[in-house]
């Protein structure tokens, strides 16, 4: 075996699991942990990589790449804008996937900086929980 990479719906087993014994991780959100958890965790319960479902190991995947303090995936940007409690989350154009892996660079990066709280303020919550509903009505249709 040349490649192995851990794949689970758990941040707290399969996702720190994978961290712990340095291998690459893939959380697919069709299970226990959504984005607004992922966004969250601590640096041990983040993916390498992001999917809607099993489907996308067998498809070319886009990862997130910094644009100042944005991160784009795709077509997708995401943004944080305003502050304190009213710090919010902005996502732009893409697929409702490629907003998901921005957004969550976006947070990480943001909390690692000291420029959101890992509780994540509601704003940010909210558009995390309506791009979750995205991604389900997506798998729907």
């Amino acid at each position: 075996m040349d490649r192995i990479l851990a794949v689970g719906d758990r941040l707290d087993t399969d996702i720190e699991g994978a961290h712990a014994a340095g291998m690459p991780s893939l959380l697919v959100l069709t299970g226990i942990n959504r984005l607004v958890d992922a966004a969250a965790g601590p640096a041990e319960h983040r993916p390498t990589f992001v999917a809607r479902d099993l489907r996308a190991l067998d498809e070319d995947y886009v990862a997130p790449t910094a644009d100042g303090d944005a991160w784009t995936c795709g077509e997708a940007r995401a943004e944080l804008t305003g502050e304190g409690d009213q710090l919010a989350l902005r996502l732009d154009g893409g697929s409702p996937i490629e907003q998901a892996r921005a957004a969550l660079a976006c947070c990480w990066t943001a909390i690692d900086d000291g420029r959101a709280p890992r509780e994540l303020t509601e704003p940010i919550r909210a558009t995390l929980t309506d791009l979750e509903a995205q991604l389900d009505q997506q798998e729907a249709a």
